[in-house]
């Protein structure tokens, strides 16, 4: 069944199943059980579209005939998001108004209870509209365990040229063993072994130093800011704008100071508990 039909017939199914008739199974989603809620479907929908819930709502073909007619079947699912779930069985995915996580969330579900209909349709959206965010989180949706020998010959063979422009001794500790660490196997081996030295005793010397590009001054590890914006907010700090009347803010590589991230509301929480716990005795800082 074409995308755009199956979630025209989910719409029109929706309105029974939210009326609560003509319904023969029960779907509880206990992700939070507190926020645990309930919906009602048709076995033989839920069964024709999915090979997931036909395993779970008809086990055993030789018993089909010996089961009672009429009779609800429940069904408690606890690895998929109550609001994930209502994308999923609604069916009727919005797509300009999903991030590429909210749609990537969706995906895994769909992925988990075999919808190909939507798995295939959003797998569409992402790589036609969504490709920058791919490209951007490729850790997260290509995880290493899930490469082969072949997979980190391929990687290999693409990123050579590129790995000794990285900066690797600006990560962090947690940094390297979450994003260089489980792709070792594209790294040279000298290069690698000096790395984990390098981090495991903090200040020691690298002979491969040389070829691992020093820091970029002005580099920004922000979503708000720009490198730009960094070098003239080191400017104010310097008072550059009250020794000259002729202003002239730093340019980017001129930028004496190393701007560290201390908070992002998207990664920490925008909560004012949170910004007193991060920030507050720190010095040198600007917010």
């Amino acid at each position: 069944m074409p995308f755009e039909s199956f979630q025209k017939t989910c719409k029109n199914l929706r309105s029974f199943y939210e009326k609560g008739k003509f319904y023969d199974v029960q779907i509880i989603i206990e992700n939070h059980p507190p926020n645990a809620k309930t919906f009602y479907a048709h076995k033989f929908f839920l069964c024709s579209q999915s090979p997931y819930f036909e395993r779970q709502l008809i086990p055993d073909d030789d018993d089909i005939n010996d089961k009672e007619e009429n009779v609800t079947n429940l069904l408690v699912i606890k690895d998929i998001s109550t609001e994930v779930f209502e994308v999923l069985f609604h069916s009727t995915i919005e797509f300009n108004d999903k991030s590429g996580l909210e749609l990537f969330e969706i995906l895994l579900g769909a992925n988990k209870l075999k919808i190909e209909v939507l798995v295939h349709g959003i797998q569409s959206h992402l790589i036609e509209y969504q490709n920058e965010y791919l490209c951007k989180n490729f850790a997260m949706i290509y995880h290493p365990k899930t490469l082969d020998s072949n997979d980190f010959k391929f990687l290999t063979s693409i990123l050579k040229n590129y790995i000794p422009l990285i900066r690797f001794i600006q990560f962090s500790s947690e940094q390297f063993k979450s994003m260089v660490r489980p792709y070792k196997k594209i790294l040279p081996t000298e290069l690698y072994e000096e790395l984990i030295e390098y981090f495991l005793t903090p200040g020691i010397k690298l002979n491969s130093i040389n070829t691992i590009p020093p820091p970029r001054h002005g580099l920004i590890d922000s979503t708000i800011i720009t490198s730009k914006h960094a070098a003239f907010i080191a400017s104010w700090v310097d008072r550059k704008d009250k020794q000259n009347i002729y202003f002239y803010p730093y340019e980017c590589d001129e930028n004496p100071y190393d701007f560290k991230l201390l908070l992002r509301g998207s990664r920490d929480n925008f909560s004012s508990t949170v910004f007193h716990e991060m920030c507050d005795n720190k010095t040198n800082t600007v917010w």
